[in-house]
This record gives structure tokens, sequence and C-alpha cells, in this order.
């Protein structure tokens, strides 16, 4: 028999599971004429990132304290704050003696992309409604996301490969005669031209999106490996038969994805069916 504590841990550890794929999933299959699918792909990621990275550091700190996990004001403390936890994790890696280089420090895509996340967790996830309401609002999350998504395509996408999306546009433009302008996602009036470009340009680059997403998650997987090891290793110590910590890592071995096989798969969550 497991003790109550193994299957809370187990049932939080599906939550993060089942978000992480939710927005890996909504990522795969972004269509700028569809608003819903990045939002679904924003609260979707934010969600199941700070739920891995709040098991990660409670585990860490049943460790610390003989097995005691941390109090509810102690949770509270922790916060909602995406990088704070993303810091915090990094910190434990180190003191673990791991790879500090596979986790992302400022002006990395990466660590923009979680700044990003952590921004619409905190602020603007009501952007719509606070500018209605006339409330304070954060910037516009889909205006900050272009450049970020953008930003991601230019990384993994050759120069030449763009050119030739480029000259794509161009001659579809001249077919139909689209000679006009419109609203982009960013707020901007690009031409018909430039917004058929982008268009394309994005469609290509969501596996990139998917995978600077993983590349962020894969440190945790070792992480959660030697957390969860010296958990037991405690319980054991102390004579504890019914473990308390599950192997964290089962839940997660999506972590361990290529880049080839993010490229292949548009559905994440079908991966346990």
């Amino acid at each position: 028999m497991f003790k109550p504590e193994f299957y809370l841990f187990s049932q939080e550890c599906n939550v993060a599971k089942g978000a992480l794929l939710g927005g890996l999933t909504a990522f795969s299959n972004v269509d700028l004429d569809q608003p819903g699918s990045l939002y679904s792909a924003f609260f979707q990621t934010s969600i199941g990132l700070e739920r891995l990275m709040k098991v990660t550091v409670v585990i860490d700190h049943k460790i610390k304290h003989d097995l005691a996990s941390p109090t509810n004001e102690q949770l509270k403390r922790i916060g909602h704050d995406l990088l704070a936890l993303y810091d915090k994790c990094a910190t434990l890696a180190v003191e673990q003696s791991l790879d500090s280089a596979q986790w992302f420090g400022i002006e990395t895509v990466e660590h923009d992309t979680l700044a990003f996340l952590s921004g619409f967790a905190k602020r603007s996830r009501y952007y719509n409604l606070d500018a209605i309401s006339g409330g304070r609002t954060a910037t516009d999350p889909l205006s900050q996301w272009a450049r970020l998504h953008q930003r991601i395509a230019e990384t993994y996408i050759s120069y030449k490969f763009r050119e030739k999306l480029n000259q794509k546009a161009f001659d579809f433009a001249d077919r139909i005669g689209a000679h006009g302008w419109e609203r982009w996602i960013d707020g901007r009036y690009v031409t018909n031209v430039d917004a058929i470009y982008l268009h394309s340009l994005f469609k290509k680059a969501n596996p990139y999106c998917v995978w600077t997403i993983l590349r962020l998650l894969k440190p945790f997987y070792k992480l959660l490996d030697v957390l969860s090891d010296q958990a037991h290793k405690i319980e054991v110590e102390k004579g504890i038969n019914e473990p308390t910590v599950p192997y964290i890592t089962e839940f997660f071995p999506f972590f361990l994805a290529s880049l080839d096989s993010v490229r292949r798969r548009r559905n994440w969550t079908k991966i346990y069916s």
C-alpha cells in the first residue's frame, strides 16, 4: 500500500503532464487565424511549468527536512513567478552537481520564452478583459508572442529557406491581386505580401516553438530523477516501506524527445494511448 501523499504527488504530476502535453499540442498546431490556439498554448504551458517546478521544489524540501513536506504558508511563498521558480530549480541542479550548461540564462530564446510565459501567467492572461474594462493593462500577449515566434523562426529556419517563402508570398499575392494592407497579429499594419509570408513562416516554425519548450524541460528529467532517488534512499534508511514520492520521471518521458520526433509529432496528448 502507498501512503496518501504518494497518490497526491502522482495526481499533481498528472496535472503537470496533462497541461504540458496540451500546451505542446497547441503550439504544434498554432493557427494565426485562430488566436484561441495561441491562448490555449500559453495557458496550458504556463500552468504545466509552474506545477512541474513546484513538485521539484517540494521534493527538495522533503529531502532537506527529513521527509517533512512544506507547510501551506511555505508553498504560498514560492509564488507564481516562473522565472524565480526556474532559477530556484537551476540552483538545485547545481547543488546536485548536474550540468549547469543545460539551464538557460538571460538573452537566450529559451529564457525569453519562459519570461513571456511567466509574464502571461502573472499579468497578461486577462489582458483583453482589462483593456475592455479600462483597467490597468499589461502588454498585449499576442503582440509579444508574435515577436518571439518570429525570433524562434529565424533561429531555426535558414535565411535561404526564408527567402524562398518570401518569393512564394510575392508570387501568390501577384496571382490573387493582393496589393493592400492588413492588420498583423502584433497590431501593426503590414502589406498583404508580408502577411502571407509571416503566416507561412510561423506555421513552419511551430515545431521549433515546441522544441524551445522541450529544451526548457529537458534538464528537469535528470534533476527529478536524482531528487526522487534521494527521497527513496531516505525512506529506506528510515524503514519506510510505503513510499511517499513516486518515480517522478515516469510521468515525463516526453522530456527526452528528439528534434526529429518533434518535427513529426503534432498531437502530444496521444503519446500515452
